[in-house]
């Protein structure tokens, strides 16, 4: 192997340690990084006595410079792409699901704040003004956002609930026609007062949202037991 600056090479002796991660920690224990900067030191070392001591640290310096930022692109394209689950709910076959927009779970915050807040003109603005399918525990399907204002009004009034989120994330997956679905999933502690009793139920809510609007919403519950 010959450089392109004219000096010949030289057979060296291989080093005792190739692990460069105390020095380069971007090279972690990805084999090919550490393989590059092997070779890299095994050139630097035979150079190190043929180049003025300022050409010497020029070059060092857009050696590193070059191979971090390799093997940060590296990394970076690996985490992109790891799915976090599946979808199954299109059929039998899978479709990976990733992270989605963190966005959305600040719709979702929003829309709960409103509920304590029984402020139903922010709930209505955020359900879907159009096909919009809420499927209570109860077996019920909220077709309009009348609907939902008014059934939401009369449990305001008559069990006083309270919403207290647990976790809320967002998450997305491409469907096979190419169209992109965007979901937030969230649990809550809700406690409401049903014939003069509190009592506290864990809730989940899984979203889907179009265009920054609650398109569906399936809801399930729980009765929660003493000491939970």
């Amino acid at each position: 192997m010959g450089w392109s600056l004219g000096f010949r090479c030289k057979v060296l002796t291989k080093p005792k340690t190739t692990d460069f991660s105390g020095y380069f920690p971007q090279a972690g224990n990805n084999s090919m990084i550490r393989k590059l900067f092997y070779y890299l030191f095994q050139h630097i070392k035979y150079i190190h006595n043929s180049l003025k001591p300022t050409l010497m640290k020029k070059l060092l310096l857009s050696i590193i410079v070059s191979t971090s930022l390799f093997a940060c692109t590296t990394e970076s394209a690996k985490s992109e792409k790891q799915p976090i689950g599946f979808d199954m709910s299109g059929g039998e076959s899978r479709t990976d699901l990733y992270g989605g927009n963190p966005a959305n779970v600040e719709i979702i915050e929003k829309f709960f704040k409103a509920h304590n807040d029984r402020d139903t003109a922010t709930i209505r603005s955020l359900e879907a003004s159009e096909n919009l399918k809420i499927y209570t525990p109860a077996g019920m399907v909220i077709t309009s956002a009348d609907s939902s204002i008014n059934s939401l009004s009369t449990w305001f009034a008559n069990n006083n609930p309270k919403f207290k989120i647990n976790f809320s994330a967002a998450n997305s997956y491409t469907d096979k026609s190419g169209k992109l679905n965007e979901w937030v999933t969230t649990g809550a502690q809700v406690t409401q007062t049903i014939d003069g009793k509190e009592v506290k139920y864990n809730q989940y809510f899984d979203v889907n949202l179009v265009n920054g609007k609650i398109q569906r919403m399936f809801v399930t519950e729980r009765i929660m037991t003493a000491g939970e």
